[in-house]
């Protein structure tokens, strides 16, 4: 039987988690652009999390002492149910994890009784039974394996390429493509996307063929995605042999040359170096990090895509120097 009591006082209690989170949600700070939103990124985790219990029919309601994990797997419902409620629909053209997508489509309905905050038994029941009939489990492992696998790559290729030099200096880069005017059509935003991939291109080349860097590229790895909030983000892997010192202002300026020769409309101080790292082979800890650092990049690939001819979480290769 209910217990209303306790319903009440759990209600008000996830009120104050949901206030404390929105202000974390605030306030937060993007580490690197729109990809990396830790915010959304928490939302996401904490929804597939709760689809997980609810599929496999462990979340029971607070009992007369319930254990502290239990009651924040409630709050952390409420707070997930108001939240996506409160937020913008998802945006057209993303492939979506099947469980953020079952659990979106749920509080559409759930919402549309004023009272479904009272009544938390019948809210997993329903959100129950859309897993169950999508199979949601299934599917979203098979999309995480999917996803997963292009990391699996990355990490190999990285691993053969330090067998091979033994010792090398790794960049991980991130460019924002931006432009100074508004787009408003489909076709607009569709060119705009395709110029990106050749910009690169042109980047790269001039990389190859920069004198400083003659035989000492070892490769270059690549890839375009997408933000929810729409924002198109290059990140590129550059690996070079130990041997040669490279300044992040270096591979600015070649970038800007190459947007002032290609595309001269293109916010051109947008390109983002991370702390470079120098590896040597048995350097245990350092590949450790450089691959978490690849890994939480990764990551919100889990949750969401956008797949066209130009944008897509598939890595790609330009062929070094050496």
């Amino acid at each position: 039987m209910l217990d209303h009591n306790a319903l009440q006082s759990f209600i008000e209690e996830s009120q104050r988690s949901l206030e404390q989170f929105t202000n974390l949600q605030a306030q937060s700070i993007l580490k690197q652009y729109s990809w990396h939103q830790n915010s959304t990124r928490f939302l996401f985790e904490q929804i597939t999390s709760l689809m997980q219990a609810i599929e496999l029919d462990q979340m029971k309601w607070l009992s007369k002492s319930p254990s502290s994990s239990t009651v924040q797997k409630w709050q952390m419902l409420f707070n997930c149910i108001q939240l996506v409620q409160n937020s913008p629909p998802l945006p057209m053209g993303y492939l979506i994890s099947p469980y953020i997508k079952a659990f979106v489509q749920q509080v559409s309905q759930i919402t549309l009784n004023p009272n479904w905050n009272n009544q938390p038994i019948d809210v997993v029941k329903q959100i129950q039974t859309a897993l169950y009939a999508e199979k949601a489990g299934l599917k979203a492992t098979a999309y995480k394996e999917k996803i997963n696998t292009q990391l699996t790559i990355q990490n190999r290729y990285f691993d053969q390429i330090l067998r091979k030099h033994k010792h090398i200096n790794c960049f991980f880069l991130e460019i924002p493509y931006s432009n100074t005017t508004n787009m408003v059509s489909n076709t607009a935003m569709q060119q705009y996307e395709s110029s990106f991939p050749p910009l690169l291109k042109k980047f790269f080349l001039a990389l190859w063929q920069n004198r400083d860097f003659d035989k000492k590229l070892c490769d270059i790895q690549w890839r375009i995605v997408k933000g929810l909030d729409g924002t198109i983000i290059a990140q590129i892997l550059i690996y070079f042999v130990s041997d040669i010192s490279i300044e992040a202002r270096a591979l600015r300026r070649i970038w800007k040359v190459c947007c002032s020769e290609l595309l001269p409309y293109i916010k051109d101080d947008t390109l983002y170096v991370h702390p470079p790292m120098t590896i040597y082979k048995e350097h245990a800890l350092a590949k450790k990090q450089w691959k978490d650092l690849l890994k939480n990049y990764h990551k919100p690939l889990e949750y969401y895509h956008y797949k066209s001819s130009n944008i897509t979480y598939e890595w790609k290769s330009y062929t070094g120097n050496i």
